[in-house]
Order: structure tokens, then sequence, then C-alpha cells
């Protein structure tokens, strides 16, 4: 009996800010807010589209790999929470203009980027081959030159 009145009595210190913070906040407002954020969803979606075209436009203009590189990047920056496959795709060629270029790190990172993309959508076991792809050394080099 004790044990469960003293974990009682921690839960409700632990909890007791989260009431005081919740009776500041105007719950009026946040969803007049929020309503005004989904009237203009199409807004947003052209926005995203917009910019998505802008990089799509750029990447097939170029012949530099730094540069399709860069646009890779945006382009799965504009997927990553868009659409999780367009996001995959862009993930994929960013490694294999990384490695054309001979860049290892950005490799990796991209192929961490993508692990992490994968299980963020129930693909744990694509995830978990790409991690054991990666070659961690390399990744803890580069961390700690940029330390230094």
């Amino acid at each position: 009996m004790k044990r469960l009145l003293l974990i009682s009595f921690v839960l409700m210190a632990a909890l007791a800010p989260l009431a005081v913070w919740a009776d500041e906040i105007d719950l009026e407002q946040v969803y007049l807010k929020l309503d005004e954020a989904i009237e203009h969803t199409d807004d947003y979606v052209q926005q995203r589209e917009n910019r998505i075209q802008r990089y799509k436009a750029a990447l097939g203009v170029t012949e530099d790999l730094r540069v399709q590189y860069e646009m890779c990047r945006r382009l799965f920056d504009e997927y990553h929470p868009y659409m999780n496959d367009s996001a995959i795709h862009y993930l994929d060629r960013c490694i294999t203009l990384a490695r054309k270029r001979g860049d290892g790190i950005g490799a990796d990172e991209c192929s961490l980027l993508l692990a992490y993309q994968c299980s963020e959508t129930g693909m744990y076991h694509e995830a978990m081959d790409i991690l054991n792809s990666i070659d961690s050394k390399r990744i803890n080099d580069a961390n700690n030159k940029r330390r230094l």
C-alpha cells in the first residue's frame, strides 16, 4: 500500500506542472490557428509542389555532380514528409552521386537518412540492411575530424 501511495505521489508531482501549463494555453486560439492552417492546406501543397518543380528543373539542366547531389538532397527534404517512395528515390540518387564524386561520407550520411526513412514507414528489414552496409568507422572518423 505504501508503494502504491508513493508511486501516486510521484506521478502527481511530475504531472502537476503540465496541468498548470495547460491552464495557461488558450485552447480557443489554438483551434482557430489550426482551422486557419487547414483552410490553407491547398496553398501549402502548391508551395511545396512549386519548390519541387524548381529543384527538378535545376536537376535536369546541370551536369555538375555536386549541384545534382544538392538538388536531390533538396528534393528528398521536400518529399520526406510528403511522399515516401519519392523521398527514397532521391536519397538513392544522392548515394549514387556521392559515390561518383568520391564522397564516401556523403554517401554514408544519405544511407543513414535512407535507413531512417525506411524505419519511419515500417520497412524495418530494409533499414537494418542499410545500417549494416554502412562503414561506421568512417562516420566516427569524420565526426572526430569535425570536432577538431
